[in-house]
């Protein structure tokens, strides 16, 4: 059984008292519910206590990574609340939906925010989560949609970068006539074709797919594999440079090993693939295979084409220009992945260039394929190097 006196709600939750108070209530609640000695329990308090700003998603949350094996209790709870307390039927319907998600029944989880959705439609935090399974099936006009639900108007973070994915990815086909050949180079009128449907052009994808990965490997539930990244690099640094580790956890080169080196790709795939089209669900797993690797910079072609030698096979590619790439000198060093895709080939997720002073360490570093902890505390000396200037 839960330890009551350790229910303190997280502090990303950011709770007034009000909020703990209801929180506290609601943990209360679920501590009763577990223990066989409870005679009863009043479910329409803990309706009440549930409905409250964002107790619900705190109480599966906190339940969830604190207490293993207690997702069948919360989802059997939450059903109590809602047939009991019916106004309470969208953040129970959410904790089921938290619960179903941590023993990997995405399906199920998907189901009962949708009930939430449909007979709660003012409760903010089951559109959030409803969001992003809306993402995960590539509906992005229906995520966006969730995400401008009136309740989720203190954060836009994810919405804005939805809607620039929708833009990118719709851009092709918005000047179109009905009569035009479609951009997606089937050599059929637009009206026979794409208009009106979802369709990702293939140069797109891959963009998409690692939008979706990245979601998934800074959800909460996941955080602790960044923080461990993120210490890793934080070690080297000087700390009167303020950058802590908390900061490095956000960094999009920490994400970046968080993904492809840690493994997000292939846990993300484990436990969302379902909900994911077929052909992105192929695409990540040949990018997962994908190794980071050594790149002399040989030619930049009117800021529009790199090309790059593999320094350990004099392997050559051309990818498409990264903003400040092209502005790299001649026979520079760049760290990246690069993959075959539709279009040719493309650098994948993050390339930054490797300092003179770290050429050595670096070269050493890649004699075998280096594991992502390795590269954190790597990343970690460039920082201290460039700062050190």
């Amino acid at each position: 059984m839960p330890d009551e006196s350790s229910h303190q709600p997280a502090p990303r939750w950011q709770f007034n008292p009000c909020c703990t108070t209801a929180y506290d209530e609601a943990c209360a609640a679920f501590t009763m519910f577990v223990d066989p000695e409870t005679a009863s329990l009043d479910y329409a308090a803990a309706g009440v206590a549930l409905q409250h700003g964002s107790v619900a998603p705190a109480l599966a949350a906190h339940m969830l990574e604190e207490h293993d094996g207690y997702a069948h209790h919360l989802g059997s709870f939450a059903e109590q609340v809602a047939y009991h307390a019916p106004a309470a039927v969208g953040p129970a319907q959410l904790v089921v939906a938290l619960a179903e998600e941590s023993r990997d029944n995405v399906l199920l989880a998907e189901a009962a925010l949708r009930h939430a959705a449909a007979e709660a439609p003012d409760y903010g935090p089951a559109a959030s989560e409803l969001a992003r399974y809306a993402i995960d099936r590539g509906d992005l006009r229906d995520a966006a949609r969730l995400l401008r639900h009136p309740a989720l108007a203190g954060d836009h973070t994810m919405l804005h970068i939805v809607e620039n994915l929708q833009r990118d990815i719709e851009a092709p086909f918005a000047r179109l006539g009905r009569n035009e050949l479609c951009a997606c180079n089937s050599g059929r009128k637009f009206k026979h074709c794409c208009q009106g449907s979802e369709v990702v052009l293939p140069r797109f994808r891959a963009g998409l797919a690692l939008h979706k990965v990245g979601f998934f490997v800074r959800r909460e539930a996941r955080q602790h594999r960044l923080d461990e990244l993120a210490a890793l690099a934080c070690a080297p640094l000087d700390p009167r440079i303020g950058i802590d580790a908390e900061k490095l956890a956000r960094d999009p080169m920490i994400l970046d090993l968080a993904m492809f080196e840690g493994d997000g790709i292939l846990r993300y795939l484990d436990r969302r693939g379902i909900l994911v089209p077929d052909e992105e669900r192929d695409l990540l797993r040949e990018l997962a295979k994908a190794p980071r690797r050594l790149w002399q910079l040989v030619d930049v072609h009117a800021e529009t084409t790199i090309g790059l030698c593999d320094v350990a096979t004099e392997e050559m590619v051309y990818v498409p220009a990264r903003a400040g790439v092209e502005r790299l000198a001649p026979e520079s060093v760049l760290l990246a992945r690069t993959a075959r895709l539709a279009d040719g080939d493309e650098i994948i997720g993050m390339a930054i260039d490797v300092p003179e002073k770290l050429l050595e360490h670096t070269y050493d570093l890649f004699a075998w394929p280096p594991r992502a902890g390795d590269l954190a505390t790597w990343y970690g000396d460039r920082l201290a190097l460039h700062h050190a200037r």
